[in-house]
């Protein structure tokens, strides 16, 4: 495992030139460019509230900030758990003519995903305080430490998707639909306390709620999430990271053979 890591750091050069190529391919000959980063997910997030606030009657306190939190920590656990699949797969090419740890590989999707993600957080911090719907406080400084253990999960179980999809190609379409259900059964677009209570039981055994909770709760409450909360994501972190980095080492040389 050190070593993977070890060899990983290395080639941290390629996920700079992934992450920049990607970013610049994508918004190439687009009048706004990066913009859209930001204006893509708040148009659809804007939709989707003033449906649920004023539609569906979800009358609390805060409800954009409460939804745009929610969605913003999702969506790239979702993103990334999505493309997993095709990680190894799509860069087949790539692991049959040269050497690259393929940890890297994984490494581009999740930093990509991390540069969209903190466009985004930064834009919509900035545009809540000048329109007064947030406040920044101490609480805020626990942002950094939620997004970290984020991006650890997303690490290792981008790896055991990616490592299995070799073997199994059916998981490029199971893990969309089970996505799909993770994020409905996740308290992002309602409240968890207007659910009956053996659903709310249901929902917390979802590791997504977790981590969206620890993001969410500094944001919107102005306080630091609960501890029980935050050990929870730091377990599930560590369990998912180093069983990631477990399944990769157990099949790296085998997975040019399956490819």
């Amino acid at each position: 495992m050190v070593k993977e890591l070890k060899e990983t750091f290395r080639f941290r050069y390629v996920v700079y030139n992934f992450v920049y190529s990607s970013l610049k391919q994508r918004y190439r000959r687009s009048f706004l460019g990066f913009i859209w980063s930001v204006l893509a997910p708040l148009m659809q997030n804007l939709i989707i509230g003033v449906v649920f606030y004023y539609i569906m009657k979800f009358n609390m306190p805060n409800y954009i900030v409460y939804l745009f939190a929610g969605t913003l920590i999702c969506n790239i656990m979702s993103n990334v758990i999505i493309q997993s699949p095709t990680i190894m797969i799509n860069n087949e090419g790539f692991i049959k003519k040269i050497y690259v740890p393929k940890l890297v590989y994984v490494l581009n999707l999740v930093s990509l995903e991390i540069v969209n993600f903190t466009l985004i957080l930064v834009s919509l911090l900035i545009l809540g305080v000048a329109f007064g719907k947030l406040s920044f406080s101490l609480s805020y400084l626990f942002l950094p430490v939620s997004i970290v253990l984020t991006i650890f999960f997303l690490i290792g179980t981008a790896l055991i998707i990616s490592v299995l999809s070799v073997y199994f190609r059916d998981m490029i379409h199971i893990v969309p639909v089970a996505m799909q259900a993770m994020f409905f059964l996740t308290p992002v677009l309602y409240p968890i306390s207007n659910l009956p209570l053996k659903i709310q039981k249901l929902i917390k055994l979802n590791p997504l709620y977790y981590f969206v909770d620890i993001f969410r709760t500094p944001v919107l409450d102005n306080h630091l999430p609960s501890l029980l909360h935050v050990m929870i994501c730091t377990a599930i972190t560590v369990l998912m990271f180093f069983s990631g980095i477990f399944v990769l080492e157990k099949y790296n040389n085998k997975i040019v053979f399956k490819l």
